[in-house]
């Protein structure tokens, strides 16, 4: 298995300083890749090591080669219904929407319209706290592998919920243009 780390010249740690990360890619790359990588393989280790769920199984794989992972997703279950239902209804309010050619039945949906965005946004705002404070635990991280591995679905979650939120937002927005 490829080092990413070494790579890229970079400490090997579940945690990265995103901005680290960028400015030792982009500096490779400007050099035309060093002699032990290709742009290729410099931009699959950016790829991986920017995602803290991929940079955490790679860092796994690499530090401790004989645990084995459980396949136990994290999940809040609670958060992830949350997050569902509301995706679910805005895009149906969406298509209610743009389903009406009337403006004035338009225009009645608007405070429904309106308290759907400001409940994605709520979610929005919710999932960034929390990726903040998974965050912060994977920074300080001094536990076992199991420990990183639960940070590591954590972030796998909570990243899907967050690209659902970010499509919902996206598509409500254009469908009420």
């Amino acid at each position: 298995m490829t080092d990413l780390f070494a790579v890229l010249g970079l400490p090997r740690s579940p945690w990265l300083d995103a901005e680290e990360l960028k400015q030792r890619h982009h500096a490779l790359m400007a050099a035309e890749a060093s002699a032990d990588s290709s742009p290729t393989v410099l931009n699959e280790a950016r790829r991986i090591l920017q995602n803290p769920a991929l940079r955490i199984r790679h860092f796994l794989a690499l530090e401790f080669p004989d645990h084995q992972p459980t396949n136990q997703p994290h999940q809040d279950w609670d958060f992830f219904l949350q997050v569902g239902d509301a995706t679910r209804q805005a895009t149906e309010l969406a298509a209610r929407k743009s389903s009406l050619s009337h403006p004035l039945a338009r225009a009645a949906l608007q405070k429904e319209i309106l308290n759907q965005r400001d409940t994605l946004l709520t979610l929005k705002e919710e999932i960034e706290k929390r990726l903040a404070t998974a965050d912060e635990r994977l920074r300080a991280f001094k536990k076992t592998p199991e420990d990183l591995q639960s940070l590591a679905e954590e972030f796998a979650f909570l990243q899907k919920n967050q690209t659902a939120v970010r499509e919902a937002l996206l598509a409500f927005d254009q469908g009420l243009a």
